[in-house]
Protein backbone atom coordinates (compact mmCIF):
# COMPACT_ATOMS: atom_id res chain seq x y z
CA UNK A 1 0.00 0.00 0.00
CA UNK A 2 2.84 2.38 0.80
CA UNK A 3 4.50 1.81 -2.57
CA UNK A 4 1.20 2.29 -4.40
CA UNK A 5 0.47 5.52 -2.51
CA UNK A 6 3.97 6.88 -3.06
CA UNK A 7 3.87 5.92 -6.75
CA UNK A 8 0.62 7.87 -6.99
CA UNK A 9 2.48 10.86 -5.52
CA UNK A 10 0.11 11.50 -2.64
CA UNK A 11 0.66 11.81 1.08
CA UNK A 12 -1.00 9.86 3.83
CA UNK A 13 -2.99 12.98 4.65
CA UNK A 14 -4.25 13.26 1.06
CA UNK A 15 -5.20 9.59 0.95
CA UNK A 16 -7.03 10.00 4.24
CA UNK A 17 -8.91 12.98 2.81
CA UNK A 18 -9.93 10.93 -0.22
CA UNK A 19 -11.11 8.13 2.06
CA UNK A 20 -12.95 10.45 4.42
CA UNK A 21 -10.86 9.39 7.39
CA UNK A 22 -7.86 10.50 9.44
CA UNK A 23 -4.18 10.26 8.52
CA UNK A 24 -3.61 8.04 11.57
CA UNK A 25 -5.98 5.44 10.09
CA UNK A 26 -3.96 5.38 6.86
CA UNK A 27 -0.77 5.06 8.90
CA UNK A 28 -2.16 2.05 10.78
CA UNK A 29 -3.22 0.40 7.53
CA UNK A 30 0.23 0.95 6.06
CA UNK A 31 1.85 -0.58 9.15
CA UNK A 32 -0.04 -3.79 8.50
CA UNK A 33 -3.18 -3.40 10.56
CA UNK A 34 -5.19 -5.01 7.76
CA UNK A 35 -6.48 -7.77 10.05
CA UNK A 36 -9.40 -5.57 11.07
CA UNK A 37 -9.84 -3.86 7.71
CA UNK A 38 -12.76 -5.01 5.63
CA UNK A 39 -12.52 -5.88 1.98
CA UNK A 40 -14.65 -2.79 1.34
CA UNK A 41 -12.02 -0.62 3.07
CA UNK A 42 -9.25 -2.10 0.93
CA UNK A 43 -11.38 -1.49 -2.18
CA UNK A 44 -11.85 2.15 -1.14
CA UNK A 45 -8.08 2.51 -0.79
CA UNK A 46 -7.58 1.03 -4.26
CA UNK A 47 -10.20 3.37 -5.71
CA UNK A 48 -8.64 6.39 -3.99
CA UNK A 49 -5.29 5.45 -5.54
CA UNK A 50 -6.94 4.88 -8.94
CA UNK A 51 -6.03 1.20 -8.79
CA UNK A 52 -7.96 -2.00 -9.39
CA UNK A 53 -8.24 -4.42 -6.48
CA UNK A 54 -7.41 -7.99 -7.49
CA UNK A 55 -8.33 -10.78 -5.10
CA UNK A 56 -6.84 -14.15 -5.90
CA UNK A 57 -7.32 -17.50 -4.19
CA UNK A 58 -4.63 -20.11 -4.67
CA UNK A 59 -3.97 -23.59 -3.36
CA UNK A 60 -1.69 -23.75 -0.39
CA UNK A 61 1.70 -25.13 -1.26
CA UNK A 62 2.25 -28.62 0.04
CA UNK A 63 5.65 -29.23 1.60
CA UNK A 64 7.53 -32.21 0.25
CA UNK A 65 8.12 -35.03 2.71
CA UNK A 66 11.64 -35.21 4.08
Amino acid sequence: MIKAREKSGISQAELARRLGTKQSVVSRLERGAFSKATLETIKKVADALDLRLVLKLEHKKVKAAS
